[in-house]
């Protein structure tokens, strides 16, 4: 905690030095945030919230056994699953912590749903990233379809050893029609503020590192290594906050056969910014903070492949 606070104040004396810099960083992340991710996501948001809501998600996967067989996983993983898929980052980690808390799963059936129940939905993909900043739907689709079966192959690299988890099927909540839709409104609006600051924050974050030199001394090893410039730039802002670096790698002018194989392998690792978000919460399933990393690790080189592999058939 003291770290974190020695952070912020490090990070307010950067702002405060240089407030008319960074009070361009600002707007240039909110306006990533609102041109790009916004009208793709809100509509999605809303909508998803309200298949949860309505009880539907733990009807479908309330007698679920496939998880449990396939990734030696609590059976609360298929709801894990299907939830994550949908609403994205960091949905799978928070559930998976509230399942600890509840009694449902322990640390090591936490660490099993950690390894395949970490992704982003599908309107940042198609939307966000394929519709406002790549403009090619095609490749969207690549990204999606190596994204999601990336994180289904992942799960089973950590699945280790049988345990036999009781199997419980998930009770399904109650329904209050009149509170539904105000509920749920409410949630998409709040879901994407909070989306909308750390996009923001972070790509603050990203400018500061850049401006001191550290992205310049990251760049010039990766070139000394043969890398290109403006990709490895790319991928570097996107190991800070992954739309930031899907921008500056559309920005590069490589093919898209290797700019989307790159977006997303930065989108299944998520950035320091997503991976931020997961460890709070799975910290209190007490899950190292190197695990999750380590699966979000060989996820994005996963993705990086299978992606390289999908975009081949584009003309």
């Amino acid at each position: 905690m003291i770290a974190v606070g020695i952070a912020a104040l490090l990070v307010m004396v950067a702002l405060v030095i240089d407030p008319t810099t960074y009070a361009q960083s600002v707007t240039n992340g909110l306006l990533l945030f609102v041109m790009s991710v916004l009208p793709s996501m809100l509509p999605f948001f809303f909508l998803s919230g309200l298949f949860i809501a309505s009880g539907l998600a733990a009807r479908i996967t309330s007698r679920t056994r496939w998880v449990g067989k396939l990734y030696h996983a609590p059976s609360d993983g298929a709801y894990v699953l299907l939830l994550s898929f949908l609403s994205g980052y960091p949905v799978g980690a928070k559930l998976t912590a509230e399942l600890y808390e509840q009694g449902r799963i322990d640390t090591r059936g936490a660490k099993h749903l950690t390894a395949f129940t970490s992704a982003t939905g599908p309107m940042f993909v198609l939307g966000a990233v394929a519709g406002s900043i790549l403009h090619d739907p095609r490749a969207g689709l690549c990204i999606l379809a190596a994204h999601y079966l990336s994180a289904l192959l992942n799960g089973l690299f950590y699945r280790g050893k049988r345990q036999d988890y009781s199997f419980t099927p998930r009770a399904l909540p109650p329904v209050e029609m009149d509170r539904m839709l105000w509920d749920t409104a409410c949630n998409t609006v709040l879901g994407l503020m909070v989306a909308g600051l750390y996009i923001t924050l972070f790509n603050v974050l990203a400018d500061m590192a850049n401006q001191i030199g550290l992205w310049g001394l990251l760049v010039g090893l990766l070139e000394k290594m043969g890398a290109n410039p403006a990709l490895s730039r790319g991928i570097i802002f996107g190991l800070t906050e992954m739309t930031r670096g899907c921008v500056e790698l559309a920005g590069s002018g490589a093919s898209i056969r290797i700019v989307a194989p790159l977006c997303c392998m930065l989108i299944s690792f998520g950035g320091l910014c997503v991976a931020l978000q997961s460890i709070a919460y799975l910290s209190k399933c007490k899950v190292n903070p190197l695990y999750y990393l380590l699966c979000k690790t060989t996820q994005g080189l996963l993705s990086l492949g299978l992606c390289f592999l999908f975009c081949l058939a584009l003309p």
